[in-house]
């Protein structure tokens, strides 16, 4: 008896195994691939998703910092010139004062020193040629409508040089220290002030 081996169709048996195998493998290979590239813009796109969010967010730090920069130069330059207001009408206009105590001088009256002692108080030293015009002087001045209180604190006689006190025709001289309580309105406010202050903190 004779046996027929035919063993084509075993080897086409086999490359059909290997071919489908191999096709396996390629579509293993071809999703890890999509996978990885899917994965890969996923993440890229996410990068680029937060780094804008972060551009965003200094941004907005920025913009806010210069706003409360700008905030704070102009509380600056608020409280600033609401100090120069306040020093602008708080001053005491000198002038007329010093017009009405020169003009109440008697004519051979001179001032030696003019001294602003408190805001409202003035030390004020006076030359006269005799002892009375001191005290007629101080009697002026308690009726000036600019001042308040005229104390005579001393009236001294001035020691005069020796080449002087040789001279015959030079009569000695008087200094006389005032204190002056001139009239101000600024001391009005600061008691209202301080009124307004006391009845807060009841």
């Amino acid at each position: 008896m004779l046996v027929d081996i035919n063993l084509l169709p075993e080897k086409e048996k086999e490359r059909s195994v290997l071919f489908v195998v191999a096709v396996i493998l390629l579509c293993v290979a071809i999703l890890m691939a999509s996978s990885f590239f899917l994965l890969t813009y996923q993440v890229q796109k996410n990068t680029d998703k937060l780094n804008m969010q972060l551009q965003t967010i200094q941004k907005e730090q920025q913009d806010l910092k210069e706003r409360m920069n700008l905030s704070n130069s102009v509380n600056d330059i608020s409280a600033l010139s609401d100090t120069v207001g306040w020093a602008e009408s708080y001053r005491f206009f000198t002038l007329p004062l010093l017009r009405e105590t020169i003009a109440l001088l008697p004519e051979r009256g001179f001032f030696v020193s003019f001294t602003f002692q408190a805001p409202h108080q003035a030390e004020v030293i006076v030359q006269f040629d005799n002892y009375s015009e001191a005290a007629y002087y101080a009697s002026r001045l308690k009726k000036s409508s600019l001042i308040e209180k005229t104390e005579l604190q001393s009236v001294t006689a001035v020691q005069l040089e020796e080449d002087v006190q040789m001279s015959s025709t030079i009569l000695p001289r008087y200094e006389a220290v005032y204190l002056i309580d001139f009239k101000d309105d600024r001391k009005i406010e600061q008691t209202e002030a301080a009124v307004v202050e006391e009845d807060s903190d009841e």
